[in-house]
């Protein structure tokens, strides 16, 4: 008698991450997208049901590359919103069907929150304390909390071309002109009303390198 052996040659989905958690979001507005992959694991193409795929109300998402069949390790990406309708927190699922004969469905468990009107935010800090004089192309990172894309770096008083990174981050390129004499700058952040506010300062000096001839020095024990 001959014996056989084999295995059966099936896909399998593999879903990263299985929760999704979005940086709050004023009402109406649209957050930057979070990314959800997905991989075949299996020995056989895996085709996503796009048809059958669902997602909570609040939340949408799109598809790259999934439209086609991964093989084995093959993977593709769903990109994550949120635009709250509502204040307060909103929970929701995105369902991932495909032919996965073992996990048919996948969900992924979606959280956000919906802000009316904005909180006052809060700086804890800035990437440059000190800046050279005549300094060009500089970008500043700030830190802190109640940030939202509507909110606005200020370096002396003047607003700030400003990149939202996520609720606590942001980056502000800075006119050229604040950084042509030395000085003490005060940088603040503000968010817009309703509600809104301005952060307490802090402070960045711009100085002037001063080149000091080591033969014009006097040491004095």
């Amino acid at each position: 008698s001959l014996t056989l052996v084999g295995t059966g040659a099936v896909p399998r989905i593999s879903v990263q991450p299985t929760s999704v958690t979005f940086d709050p979001q004023f009402l109406g507005q649209t957050s930057p997208q979070q990314l959800v992959v997905i991989t075949n694991t299996g020995n056989w193409p895996l085709t996503i049901n796009l048809s059958q795929t669902t997602v909570s109300a609040g939340f949408a998402y799109t598809q790259s590359g999934c439209d086609q069949p991964l093989g084995s390790s093959g993977s593709c990406a769903i990109l994550m919103t949120f635009t709250p309708q509502a204040a307060g927190t909103l929970t929701g699922t995105l369902n991932i069907a495909s032919d996965d004969p073992s996990n048919p469905v996948v969900s992924v468990a979606l959280s956000g929150t919906g802000y009316s009107s904005y909180p006052v935010p809060t700086l804890s800090g800035v990437s440059l304390p000190t800046i050279k004089a005549g300094s060009t192309g500089v970008s500043l990172t700030v830190t802190g909390t109640n940030f939202f894309p509507a909110s606005v770096v200020l370096v002396g008083g003047v607003a700030q071309p400003t990149t939202y990174q996520d609720s606590t981050l942001l980056t502000a390129t800075l006119d050229p002109s604040l950084l042509a004499d030395m000085g003490e700058l005060q940088v603040t952040v503000f968010n817009p009303s309703p509600g809104g506010g301005t952060t307490s300062p802090m402070t960045i000096t711009v100085y002037q390198s001063i080149p000091v001839d080591a033969r014009a020095m006097v040491y004095d024990p």
